[in-house]
């Protein structure tokens, strides 16, 4: 199992004409925050100690970030909007490589990152729009892994996600009718994590 904590970087834009076709709002999130998970794997220790492997891994998220800013292309703030984001839930399949010293073994990894991701926004009037989506991209990093016995492994490591971009997503209000279909958005993610294993 493990736990870790992360800080995400996104942004939302409209590009939607017929919102407005002059202005085209955004918001930039900063969601944070811990996490816990669970992480399974398989390696194999060459002759000359490079170690390489294989893992997944899956986590429930707490980052998000509230009273986020609605700003317009000349960055003013409209003050009618106040937005939010939340990470949930986050998952990899990572390739790993590293070189044993003794119990220590440090190591690089990358491979294919999962992620749920809400973001919206409430109108002064109460009307609230949001959107749910799952993004997949890439994902690298690395860590140090320590053995504490000859079954229980204990480590610290890195990983960086980038979801890319997406474009014309609906956002919808409380009512589930759809708005704002020219909005295009953007997400990474960063995430430091401790973890322990035992080892078969």
């Amino acid at each position: 199992m493990n736990a870790g904590y992360s800080r995400s970087k996104a942004a939302t834009r409209n590009d939607d004409a017929s919102f407005d076709p002059n202005n085209h709002e955004y918001f930039i999130y900063d969601p944070r925050g811990a996490g816990i998970g669970a992480y399974a794997g398989y390696n194999f220790q060459f002759s000359n100690n490079i170690v390489a492997g294989v893992e997944v891994n899956g986590a429930y998220s707490f980052a998000d970030s509230d009273n986020v800013p609605h700003r317009t292309n000349s960055g003013s703030v409209d003050p009618n909007f106040v937005g939010y984001s939340k990470l949930k839930n986050q998952g990899s399949a990572l390739v790993r490589m590293g070189y044993a010293f003794d119990a220590f073994l440090p190591y690089v990894t990358a491979g294919v990152a999962v992620s749920n991701f809400e973001d919206g926004w409430t109108h002064i009037a109460g009307n609230t729009y949001s959107k749910s989506q799952t993004r997949v991209g890439w994902a690298a990093g690395l860590g140090v892994e320590y053995g504490l016995s000859p079954s229980w492994v204990m480590r610290a490591d890195y990983l960086y996600a980038d979801y890319g971009k997406t474009r014309d997503l609906d956002f919808s209000d409380d009512q589930g009718n759809s708005w704002y279909a020219g909005t295009k958005d953007s997400l990474t993610v960063g995430t430091f994590k401790l973890g322990v294993a035992y080892k078969f």
